[in-house]
């Protein structure tokens, strides 16, 4: 669910990175070593930021599509604050990041990371991760990663466990960040505070 006001924790990511390429201390450990606390301000749409900032927001993640008249409001609102911002872009593609990384870090100062991909399926997973690859080209200094899916998902655990394994390979993002959707209509979720299935995974 998106919710169209600014939440709190868009992704868990201290405290989880992935391994098994790259130097002995990776891209995403070392980010997360000099980043130790994230707490970033979800929306999608414009908002005055200070507040947030003021407030202890470390960061704000933009989650937008097509509406690129909010990003670009957004963005500069950020910006102005002084917020570091996350971008997430669903449908991001190869294409789309030549075309739009560049762009947005050079129209507004702060960039801290870049999302693309959402819940991806696997078949997608290649694809996902030449994004991937090409982002960090263009911004060597920012977090790169996608949004895996949630062990809400309706896999059975091995299922799940295959699945992580396959993003991590595929995809190859600097952390691991997965969507865990904790609150029901019923109440908490049975699996909210269980340990990340994955045997790719290991704390800093």
């Amino acid at each position: 669910m998106r919710l169209a006001v600014t939440l709190g924790l868009a992704a868990v990511l201290a405290g989880l990175t992935t391994g098994g390429w790259g130097d002995p201390l990776s891209r995403g450990t070392r980010w997360v070593r000099s980043h130790p606390f994230t707490v970033t301000a979800m929306s999608e749409f414009a908002v005055d930021h200070k507040p947030y900032a003021e407030v202890g927001f470390t960061s704000y993640f933009a989650l937008f599509g097509e509406h690129y008249d909010w990003a670009d409001r957004a963005l500069s609102q950020a910006a102005a604050a002084g917020m570091p911002w996350h971008y997430l872009r669903g449908d991001g593609s190869l294409e789309w990041a030549r075309e739009h990384v560049p762009e947005f870090r050079s129209k507004y100062p702060g960039n801290a990371g870049w999302c693309l991909g959402d819940e991806s399926d696997p078949a997608g997973f290649p694809a996902l991760g030449a994004a991937l690859d090409e982002v960090r080209k263009l911004a060597p200094d920012a977090l790169v990663y996608s949004a895996a899916r949630g062990m809400d998902w309706p896999y059975a655990p091995d299922a799940y466990r295959t699945y992580l394994d396959q993003f991590i390979e595929s995809v190859r993002p600097d952390v691991l960040s997965y969507d865990q959707y904790p609150f029901y209509g019923s109440g908490t979720a049975a699996n909210f505070l269980g340990a990340c299935p994955s045997n790719r995974v290991h704390r800093t």
